[in-house]
C-alpha cells in the first residue's frame, strides 16, 4: 500500500472517533504517526493510550483529548511502555525544576516526553545538557529563545555532541541561511535547530534550503517563514530537489482535494511528512540500510516538528480557554 493511500485510511478512521471540540489538524498530525505502524489495530491503540494518559496520576492529563491522541499516537508508533514514559515524564520535570527550568505547560511536558523516548530516560546529566544548550541558544538570541525551544532543546541533548559544539553549529548554520535571504526569527531558529542534525557543512546546508525553497515556489508553493520547519525537513531528507518538490506539491494537492480539505500550510506540512514517509518505506530492504536507518532518524525529527505544533496548539487553547474565564 501507498504511503497516501495508508495514509488516507488511517486518517479515515481517526476522524470517525472525532468530537466536536476537537481540533481536526491535531488528528490529520497524529494520523501521519500513526501511519508509520504497520499493526491493524495501530488507532485503536492509539486512541486506547490517548485514554490511558488522561487517567490520573498522568502528568499528560491536563491537555485535551485531541492533543492526547498526538501524543499517543508517538508511544504508539514507538511501541513505548506507557507507564514507563509517563513515569519519566513526572521524573522529568522534577528535574527540570532543579535545574531552574519551567516545569509548567505544554512545552515542559513535551520536552520530558521526547527525552524519555530519544534518551531512553530523564536522568539529571541529560537535564543539565538540555539547560546549557538553553543558555548558550540565549547568549546567541536573547528575544527568540524561550520556552518552545525546550523540545529541540531536549532532541539535542539526547545527541552524543557536546553543548557548545551545538551551540556553535546552530548558530552557524542560522547566519548561513540569514545569507541565503531567509528571514530571522522564531521559524528560522526552529529550522536551524533541525537543521543541525545534517552532515553537511552549514554553508552547503543553507544553499540546498535557498534551493529547496526556490524550486517549491517555481511550483506554486508560498514559503512563508511558517514553512521553514518543513523546508528544513525536505533538506534532511536526501531527496534530489527538483523530484522531490514536484512529488510535495502532487501530495499537497491530493490531501486538498478530500474533504475536511486542510489548508494549504498543513497540507504542505503533512505532504512534506508523506515524502520522507515514502522514501522510508522505499529502503526497508538491507541494500539500503544506511538510508532507512537516516530517514527513520528524520521521522524522529517529524515527530518533534509535530511535537511543537502540538504545543503550539496546546497554547493556544489555553490562552482562548483563559481568555474566556476572563
Amino acid at each position: 500500500m501507498k504511503a497516501t493511500e495508508r495514509y488516507f485510511e488511517v486518517l479515515d478512521e481517526v476522524l470517525r472517533g472525532k468530537r466536536w471540540s476537537t481540533d481536526t489538524d491535531v488528528l490529520r498530525l497524529a494520523a501521519l504517526t500513526v501511519m508509520s505502524c504497520p499493526d491493524s489495530d495501530a488507532v485503536a491503540r492509539t486512541r486506547a493510550t490517548a485514554v490511558r494518559l488522561g487517567k490520573k496520576p498522568s502528568p499528560l492529563r491536563s491537555m485535551n483529548a485531541g492533543l492526547r491522541l498526538a501524543l499517543a499516537a508517538m508511544l504508539v508508533r514507538r511501541r513505548a511502555p506507557v507507564d514507563t514514559v509517563l513515569d519519566q515524564v513526572e521524573r522529568g520535570l522534577a528535574v527540570f525544576r532543579r535545574h531552574g527550568l519551567r516545569h509548567r505547560g505544554a512545552h515542559p511536558r513535551l520536552a520530558a516526553m521526547m527525552l524519555a523516548l530519544e534518551g531512553g530516560g530523564v536522568d539529571e546529566r541529560t537535564v543539565e545538557r538540555m539547560a546549557t544548550i538553553l543558555h548558550l541558544w540565549k547568549k546567541d538570541h536573547f528575544f527568540l529563545t524561550g520556552i518552545d525551544d525546550y523540545l529541540m532543546a531536549a532532541l539535542h541533548a539526547s545527541r552524543p555532541d557536546s553543548p557548545q559544539a551545538i551551540g556553535r553549529r546552530v548558530e552557524a548554520i542560522y547566519q548561513a541561511l540569514r545569507h541565503e535571504g531567509m528571514s530571522r526569527g522564531n521559524q528560522l531558529q526552529l529550522a536551524s535547530h533541525l537543521l543541525a542534525l545534517a552532515s553537511r557543512s552549514p554553508g552547503e546546508i543553507a544553499r540546498r534550503f535557498g534551493t529547496w525553497a526556490e524550486a517549491l515556489r517555481e511550483r506554486g508553493q508560498r514559503i512563508w517563514s511558517s514553512q521553514y520547519d518543513e523546508v528544513a525537513l525536505l533538506v534532511l531528507s536526501g531527496v534530489r530537489v527538483d523530484w522531490g518538490a514536484t512529488r510535495v506539491i502532487a501530495l499537497r494537492d491530493a490531501l486538498r482535494a478530500r474533504k475536511p480539505r486542510p489548508h494549504r500550510s498543513m497540507a504542505f506540512s503533512i505532504a512534506s511528512g508523506l515524502l520522507v514517509a515514502e522514501q522510508l518505506a522505499s529502503s526497508e530492504d538491507g541494500r539500503e540500510a544506511r538510508t532507512a536507518a537516516t530517514l527513520r532518524a528524520i521521522q524522529s525529527l517529524i515527530e518533534a516538528q509535530q511535537a511543537v505544533l502540538v504545543a503550539a496548539i496546546a497554547a493556544t487553547s489555553t490562552a482562548v480557554a483563559a481568555g474566556g474565564a476572563s
